[in-house]
Order: C-alpha cells, then sequence, then structure tokens
C-alpha cells in the first residue's frame, strides 16, 4: 500500500520524548496510531500481514511498554488505545484487520485491570465505518488483482467501489471529540463505542448463529450470489448518520 506509517524507531522516539519531558499531548497520555487492509485471508502477504499487525496492534503495547515507568513512578497517566467493530464481528476480507483489532482490544482489557491501582488509567475506543484515512487504506488494499481467485477478484472490485464513496459516512469528527473526552475525562470510561454500527449493529451480530450469519456475510461480500456490497455500504452510511453519536461503557 502506497500509505506512510510510522517505523520502530518513530515510536521510540515519541514515547522516550514523553520519558524524557513527562508530556504527550495534554500530559500524562499515550495515544495510537492504526492503518487497514482488506482482502482475503490468503491474499495477504506475510510482509503486509506483519506490517498491519505492527502498526495495529504492537505499535501500541511497544509505546505502552516505554511510558508505563515513568506514568507508574508519577502514580498518573492515561492510555487511550483505538480499535474497531471489525474486532467484534468480523466480516470476509476483514480478516487481518479484524485480528488485529481484536488482538488490539484483548490486550487493552488486560492491561487496565493489571494496572489497577497504579493511577495509571487505560481506555479503549471501538469506532465503526467513518471517512478517514482508514478508508482510503483498505480501498488501496483492494486495487491489486487477486493472485488465488477470480471470485476474490470481483469481490475486490466491488468492495473498493462501494467504499470510494466517503460522503456515505460521517466524518471523524465524532472520534475525535471521543478521544479527546477518554483523555481529558475526571474518570473517563473503560470502553468508549463511536456510531450506531459499532454499537449496536456489531454486538448484535455478533450475537448471532455462525449458522445464521456466515451465509449472509457471505452473501454481502458476493462470495455467494449477486454481489451486495454497495447496498449493505450505503446501509451501513445511513445508519451511521442517524446515530446520535452517544458512547457508552
Amino acid at each position: 500500500m502506497a500509505v506512510v506509517h510510522p517505523d520502530r524507531g518513530e515510536i521510540d522516539a515519541v514515547a522516550l520524548s514523553f520519558v524524557d519531558h513527562g508530556t504527550f499531548h495534554r500530559g500524562d497520555e499515550a495515544t495510537d496510531t492504526r492503518c487497514a487492509v482488506a482482502r482475503a485471508v490468503e491474499d495477504v502477504s506475510e510482509e503486509t500481514a506483519h506490517r498491519l499487525m505492527e502498526i495495529n496492534t504492537f505499535a501500541a503495547v511497544r509505546i505502552a511498554r516505554l511510558v508505563l515507568p515513568t506514568m507508574r513512578r508519577r502514580g498518573q497517566g492515561r492510555i487511550v488505545n483505538l480499535s474497531s467493530a471489525a474486532g467484534r464481528s468480523v466480516l470476509p476480507l476483514g480478516g487481518w484487520y479484524g485480528a488485529s483489532r481484536a488482538a488490539s482490544a484483548a490486550l487493552t482489557h488486560a492491561l487496565r485491570m493489571e494496572l489497577t491501582g497504579s493511577g495509571v488509567r487505560v481506555v479503549l475506543i471501538e469506532h465503526g465505518f467513518h471517512a478517514t484515512g482508514l478508508l482510503d487504506d483498505a480501498v488501496r488494499s483492494l486495487t491489486p488483482p487477486s493472485g488465488i481467485s477470480t471470485r476474490f477478484a470481483d469481490c475486490y472490485r466491488d468492495a473498493a467501489a462501494a467504499l470510494s464513496d466517503s460522503t456515505k459516512f460521517n466524518g471523524p469528527e465524532h472520534a475525535a471529540a471521543t478521544v479527546q473526552k477518554a483523555l481529558t475525562a475526571r474518570r473517563p470510561r473503560a470502553r468508549y463505542t463511536v456510531g450506531m454500527d459499532a454499537r449496536v449493529a456489531a454486538p448484535l451480530i455478533a450475537s448471532v448463529p455462525y449458522a445464521v450469519s456466515d451465509p449472509v456475510k457471505r452473501l454481502v461480500v458476493g462470495l455467494s450470489g449477486p454481489q451486495v456490497m454497495s447496498r449493505f455500504v450505503s446501509s451501513l452510511g445511513a445508519f451511521s448518520h442517524r446515530s446520535k453519536e452517544k458512547t457508552r461503557p
């Protein structure tokens, strides 16, 4: 993908700046970055998969590991990690992205419990579909033709067309406001969700038996029967636009 992301050295430099100067954004706070890949599991190269996991999962842990000694000494601090509804309800073509998000959520949950009583608060933010660079990442990752299956190639083409219209989705403003809230609230929640698709649709779909949800998901991306991704994305966008963008723990 033609996307520039921070390498390990840059991550270390940011974290060590916090250690040296004691400031990061508004104070004792740390946040992280993300990227997206949308392809079949076997159609993602090992290099790309490692890069995705490095950015979406390991980078946040690396930053936490570097800044936590300072936070512990001060007896206060805050770590805010970003995850996604894709980690709770995965679609075909979203296996690697969903895995990176699910791993981030699990690690954040464990870290929060492990740091109880230290004065360091750990917060997870799960977002749904919205128009950011992540959407652009996903569309770019769909551009190369599949080397595995013509069916995958057709799915990539249709999915890219469906996701290319960013006007269907809310912008990043609500997500940014939620990050700000998580960083500044006196008593932040353990988890915030952004968008109705993350708050309602993803948990609901995840609760449906696989025997029911799997065929529907395959149909949505065009792996069985006519491709209906465009209608699905439009529905998600409409669902998101109706959201009042409230958050819940």
